[in-house]
């Protein structure tokens, strides 16, 4: 049948023929890899992620779904779990990259509730952490964030003068020298 049909004709190229033909080619798998990686790009542009950070995105999500496993037994992730994973990848991403994003801003994002990212947080973390232990392969430390972070993440969004920005800054440093 290779022989009947001319795959350079602009009338394969510009139909489902031609998905039909790339889908034949490839796994399930592959077709499903490459849906997810779509969507992650879609909605990290949509937050206005830099390229970088996507990368990181991309690279937590594959170590993550590629590890996930408990007591030798692989864990399927669907529906909200995966979304949520796919928010918790941007945030470790952010983390990563020494910038921060609140939990809240990426649940509106993908539509989703902020109690599933913070679960799929805690799935990202030991695998992580397991992946830590058993080689030194994947050696990221997150440190926790400060208000001072998030802070200098908003801070356009808030329109100070430069000396109110000062003064907030210096209230926020008492506070976490006073642990209050």
């Amino acid at each position: 049948a290779k022989g009947l049909i001319n795959y350079n004709s602009n009338y394969i190229k510009n139909t489902v023929v031609q998905n039909i033909i790339k889908w034949n080619k490839t796994t399930i798998k592959e077709v499903e890899d490459l849906k997810i990686k779509k969507y992650i790009i879609r909605k990290c542009e949509e937050l206005k992620i830099k390229r970088n950070i996507i990368d990181d995105v991309l690279i937590f999500y594959k170590i993550v779904i590629n590890n996930n496993y408990q007591k030798n037994r692989q864990l399927f992730l669907r529906g909200p779990n995966k979304i949520g994973l796919i928010g918790s990848c941007i945030y470790y991403a952010f983390k990563k990259n020494n910038t921060v994003i609140s939990i809240r801003t990426i649940s509106k994002t993908l539509h989703i509730a902020t109690r599933v990212i913070n679960k799929m947080c805690n799935v990202f973390l030991s695998v992580i952490n397991r992946l830590n232990e058993e080689s030194k392969l994947y050696n990221y430390n997150f440190n926790i964030s400060v208000s001072n972070d998030y802070l200098d993440t908003f801070i356009n969004l808030l329109n100070l003068k430069e000396e109110d920005i000062g003064f907030i800054k210096h209230i926020l440093d008492n506070v976490e020298n006073n642990s209050i």
